[in-house]
């Protein structure tokens, strides 16, 4: 017997951050690392002409993957002037918010 857990999915910060990267398939856009751990829509959004890169491209829009990135990666974009759509969960933001506030390294 097989049994599937009441909700099962993405999550809709993930759904957000998909939709986010569909949106911005004819705008010389790629997500820096992979948006989600999901072969398939990796492969999806190759076809739609969007790609996961390992290093910021300078010469296209960067779109943040669901999972964020580190303050290090905001700031050398900014102090570069490189477009970049912010697609981190809004999970994922309070939960590094709360460690900027709390923890200092």
């Amino acid at each position: 017997m097989i049994y599937l857990p009441k909700h099962y999915g993405t999550c809709f910060g993930s759904n957000r951050a998909i939709e986010i990267a569909y949106a911005n398939k004819n705008q010389n856009a790629c997500i820096y690392k992979e948006i989600l751990h999901n072969e398939e829509l990796i492969k999806d959004l190759e076809k739609n002409g969007i790609k996961c890169e390992n290093e910021i491209k300078k010469d296209k829009k960067i779109i943040i993957r669901a999972h964020g990135e580190s303050l290090e990666t905001f700031e050398y974009l900014d102090n570069n002037n490189i477009e970049y759509i912010d697609a981190t969960c809004p999970n994922v933001k309070k939960v590094q918010k709360l460690i900027r506030e709390h923890f200092v390294w």
